[in-house]
């Protein structure tokens, strides 16, 4: 998996899958399609997150707009990639160069990796499966985003569940539109 390519050494993990009755290429332009801005839960939690602080369009169309940076993209596997404080209320999210990702060692920071990856199960049906990665650069980061990662990793699964179940939604209904 590219995932693997992009960090390794990660302390926290998330994953979350579900089956969709479409093409894998169906699904791979739903994911470029994707706007974010449509995320019920994930608007709110934002917004909750930041204190009130967030703009109505934290939660921008597309994964980078909301920070995030690609760093591999295959008809199998996208891969994005995030550095920041995220323990902190607005992230402190550092603009990096995707070739940059890997050598970024900042103490005091995390870095992320979130990926989709498609998985054909027959001609009719793949399984959609995100995972998230986090590695803390040092061990004072690694305490803050411990405590942080206890209060926020069920509210930041539901986001993920959030998403593949609107993209199956989405996919499965204009699949069935073509037919």
């Amino acid at each position: 998996m590219l995932i693997d390519q992009m960090l390794s050494g990660y302390q926290f993990t998330e994953f979350h899958s579900i089956r969709i009755r479409a093409s894998a290429d169906a699904v791979y332009r739903s994911l470029h399609e994707f706007d974010s801005s449509q995320l019920v839960i994930g608007r709110v939690l934002m917004f909750i997150r930041s204190f009130g602080w967030a703009k109505s369009n934290a939660i921008a169309k597309g994964f980078t707009g909301i920070g995030f940076i690609p760093l591999a993209d295959t008809p199998e596997e996208i891969v994005l990639g995030l550095v920041g404080q995220f323990w902190k209320p607005t992230g402190n999210i550092s603009k990096i160069d995707p070739a940059d990702f890997h050598s970024f060692d900042k103490p005091g920071y995390a870095k992320a990796v979130w990926n989709f990856r498609i998985t054909v199960k027959d001609k009719n049906a793949v399984v959609l499966s995100t995972e998230t990665r986090v590695k803390c650069l040092d061990k004072n980061s690694l305490r803050k985003f411990r405590f942080y990662w206890l209060i926020v990793r069920p509210f930041s699964g539901l986001i993920r569940i959030e998403i593949l179940r609107k993209i199956k939604k989405q996919v499965e209904a204009n699949e069935s539109m073509d037919q």
